[in-house]
């Protein structure tokens, strides 16, 4: 009974430890991607602004979802825009729905937990501003991986339709 009991030496981290490293370095990935996004969107509507063509409609400095909404706006089909700016109109539209996680994974809480088969899911919680309701939203580690990726792809394309777009209006 009064044997010595030996301390059971546990791992410096743990699968959850480790995972939620992963999983804030995921988080920080696709805010740069984001962050490099905004910054080729706000550099391209002041760009288009100086352009004079329809410069008191473009409105810069604007809150990043007013800017991404004011961009789509004018290459679409029927903006300023649209008719030299399809393709870009296309990736800023296949790019809205992850759009929408930008705000989560800013100012959202971070959480993770581990399912069955060793399968890990990302949760997030956030309020809007002004919202009274909190928005949940969960995601696989495999999709959140893929959206990473995509937001990387999608970045470099968006970084060339623009630059594509500001040199066919600096000529026009």
């Amino acid at each position: 009974m009064n044997a010595p009991v030996t301390a059971i030496q546990k791992p410096p981290f743990d699968d959850y430890t480790a995972m939620m490293a992963h999983a804030e370095q995921w988080r920080g990935e696709c805010i740069q991607h984001f962050a490099e996004l905004e910054q080729i969107i706000e550099t391209l509507l002041i760009g288009l602004k100086g352009t004079g063509k329809g410069a008191r409609k473009i409105k810069t400095g604007e809150p990043v979802g007013s800017a991404f909404g004011q961009l789509r706006e004018l290459t679409g089909e029927k903006g300023l825009f649209g008719a030299k700016a399809g393709a870009l109109s296309a990736s800023l539209g296949k790019l809205a729905p992850d759009f929408e996680w930008r705000a989560h994974l800013t100012h959202g809480m971070l959480k993770v937990w581990e399912g069955r088969g060793a399968k890990w899911l990302l949760t997030f919680a956030h309020r809007p501003v002004g919202g009274e309701t909190i928005r949940m939203h969960a995601q696989t580690w495999a999709e959140a991986c893929d959206m990473r990726d995509r937001l990387a792809k999608a970045v470099q394309v968006v970084r060339a339709q623009a630059g594509s777009l500001r040199a066919a209006e600096t000529l026009a």
